[in-house]
């Protein structure tokens, strides 16, 4: 299913009733109290008048030249209960005996999600219910960033500082760590985060609980760019939605840390479009065995020329992103100074692109934002990716449209699946929890599916799906 989401113009009314506001008399208090009471209660009239309808998902994938999955036929894993976090016990895994290795058999990427993941494929269980609460993608998106400290989602990271070959560092953090799990052969999830984020997020935490506890036990470490989730910036880089060095150096030290280990990747907006441009630029060379991309701008040209061209993107959206990313440059701005960047005109840009324009183009070595943009899109490299990979997306998502989703170029390469649902807007897929005053994410168990499906697979590569 196609949305179309229109562009609607302010009406010159509004700028003139907005005019006449400034003639009409200060309201006495009591006056603004029964305006406000009559206020709420139309908002909760609407509120309980509108009943949220099923979004089913929509898969889009290769059908005529479908991914083989070469997959090991392993005994389960044997797990020990230990402490658990507040919201739920969790089990981690106990080290297994020596085994001879097991035998395998083929599947293909279609068949293998349509057995084990049932979020994704199960028309009975490939549905997104909006919570009531939340009926549309600003409320969906806003409800991201009110929920960063949300109670029941607390993880106790260990951090490691990982020193980069510039004299930067990145900072990873564990859980568990290796002190409470010792075990070596878990299973590691790397995860990425958004714009100015960091493993504090709740996105980032909602995934690193529901790996790490049952059914999966995975062992989660979040990469934590140049300077964010607290950390130092220690060179005058930060990062950009384009550059994947860091993430490269990252992944292949984990592999020679854990060779053995089974490893994947979800990244989140910003992070997923470093993912995604990642495993493009390393085409057959990457060693993942399955990634998931979950909101991912893929087009950043297009998607930041629709989102300045909106209403709410222009006075809302990219004053945020800006305000987060001058507020991120100056907590490290003396590591500026001597850069031959100006400081004080950074600090002082006042939208988005012009802090892209005076920062960010320039840390990087490009003549014009629009050249940057396109050189950091993610969506050429989608033909090229070879590894199963999860692009999960909403029609209603405000930051990234929909319309800057390379559907044709998903659909052709059979290493990719294209997910999406109708509603949901940035990084949200709230439902409904346990009561109807609680909200829940519900991304996490198509998520956590697929990642589970592709551990310890190998792809059998043909002639048409190597090209």
């Amino acid at each position: 299913m196609w949305a179309v989401i229109s562009q609607i113009p302010v009406p010159d009314v509004v700028a003139r009733a907005g005019g006449m506001l400034s003639y009409l008399p200060v309201p006495s208090p009591l006056v603004a109290a029964l305006a406000l009471t009559v206020l709420f209660g139309l908002v909760w009239l609407l509120h309980w008048s509108i009943t949220p309808s099923s979004n089913q998902l929509n898969l889009y994938y290769n059908q005529s030249n479908p991914l083989t999955l070469c997959i090991p036929k392993r005994p389960p894993r044997r797990v020990e209960t230990t402490s658990s976090i507040e919201h739920a016990a969790t089990t981690r895994h106990a080290p297994l005996p020596n085994v001879a290795k097991p035998p395998s058999t083929t599947q293909t990427l279609p068949k293998r999600l349509a057995a084990r993941c049932p979020s994704l494929t199960d028309k009975a269980k490939a549905i997104f219910t909006p919570s009531r609460w939340l009926f549309n993608g600003h409320l969906q998106t806003a409800a991201v960033t009110k929920l960063a400290f949300f109670k029941g989602y607390d993880v106790d990271y260990h951090r490691e500082l990982v020193s980069l070959p510039d004299g930067g560092a990145v900072a990873l953090d564990w859980y568990p760590s290796f002190e409470e799990q010792p075990d070596s052969s878990i299973p590691i999830v790397l995860i990425l985060h958004g714009l100015t984020g960091g493993s504090h997020e709740f996105y980032v935490r909602a995934l690193v609980q529901w790996m790490t506890a049952a059914p999966y036990h995975y062992r989660a470490v979040v990469m934590n760019n140049r300077g964010c989730g607290f950390s130092e910036l220690l060179t005058p880089q930060m990062y950009s939605a384009g550059y994947t060095d860091d993430l490269r150096f990252v992944l292949n030290r984990l592999h020679r840390q854990f060779p053995d280990t089974s490893m994947l990747a979800a990244g989140f907006s910003l992070g997923a479009n470093i993912l995604v441009k990642y495993l493009g630029e390393e085409e057959g060379r990457c060693f993942l065995q399955g990634a998931v991309a979950v909101g991912n701008p893929f087009n950043m040209l297009k998607a930041s020329e629709i989102l300045s061209e909106g209403l709410l993107g222009s006075l809302i959206y990219t004053k945020v992103m800006r305000n987060n990313l001058v507020r991120a440059f100056l907590r490290h701005k003396q590591v500026f100074n001597g850069s031959g960047l100006d400081v004080d005109l950074v600090a002082k840009s006042r939208t988005l692109y012009e802090f892209d324009d005076l920062m960010t183009r320039r840390m990087f070595g490009f003549e014009t934002v629009r050249d940057y943009y396109i050189s950091a899109s993610s969506s050429p490299w989608v033909r090229r990716v070879r590894v199963p990979l999860l692009c999960l997306n909403s029609l209603d998502d405000p930051i990234c449209s929909f319309q800057s989703i390379p559907f044709q170029d998903c659909i052709n390469n059979p290493y990719v699946v294209l997910a999406t649902t109708a509603h949901g807007g940035h990084l949200g897929w709230f439902e409904t929890g346990a009561d109807d005053n609680q909200i829940k994410p519900w991304w996490t168990k198509p998520v956590g599916e697929f990642i589970a499906a592709l551990e310890g697979t190998q792809v059998v590569t043909s002639g048409a799906q190597a090209r």
